[in-house]
C-alpha cells in the first residue's frame, strides 16, 4: 500500500531527528552548529530560513548563514559547500533549493559530505531515507 507523504510531516520528522542530533553533540560538549545556505531573496526561503534558525537556536544550537546572489556560479556554490564540509565547527549543512539556472544541481548535491547533510540533500542520504535508514548520521 502506498503512503502519502506530506511536506509538514516530513518537515516535522526531519525537524525531530536534528533536535536529537543536537542533543547528542551538547552531550559530548560540543556547541551544534548549522550552516544555512540560501541562493538569492525569495520571500518564502527567507521565511524558512528565519523559522529554522528560531527553533533550532530554541535547543541550544548555533546557527550560521550564506546568501548567494541570485546569479551565483557554479563555482561559488562549490567552493562555499567545501569551505563548509572542512569548517569542523560547523556540524550541519542545511541547503535551500532550487537553484539558479548556472548551478548544476546534481553536481551540488554530491558535494557536500553526506555526515553533514541534514535534510536528505545528498544522494547517499537519499537513498538512506528512500530505504528506510533514515539520515543515519
Amino acid at each position: 500500500m502506498a503512503v502519502i507523504l506530506k511536506g509538514r510531516e516530513v518537515a516535522e520528522s526531519l525537524l525531530l531527528e536534528m533536535s536529537g542530533k543536537i542533543n547528542q553533540l551538547k552531550e559530548k560538549n560540543v556547541i551544534p552548529t548549522m550552516a544555512i545556505v540560501r541562493v538569492g531573496e525569495n520571500p518564502d526561503d527567507i521565511a524558512y530560513e528565519s523559522s529554522i534558525t528560531k527553533k533550532a537556536t530554541a535547543w541550544g544550537s548555533h546557527v550560521r548563514s550564506w546568501t548567494l546572489k541570485d546569479k551565483a556560479t557554479e563555482e561559488e556554490m562549490i567552493n562555499l559547500i567545501d569551505s563548509l564540509n572542512e569548517d569542523n565547527e560547523i556540524n550541519g549543512v542545511l541547503i535551500f533549493q532550487p537553484f539558479p539556472a548556472t548551478i548544476n544541481e546534481e553536481l551540488i548535491r554530491n558535494k557536500l559530505y553526506p555526515e553533514k547533510d541534514l535534510d536528505g540533500f545528498t544522494t547517499e542520504s537519499m537513498q538512506r531515507i528512500y530505504a528506510g535508514k533514515g539520515l543515519g548520521y
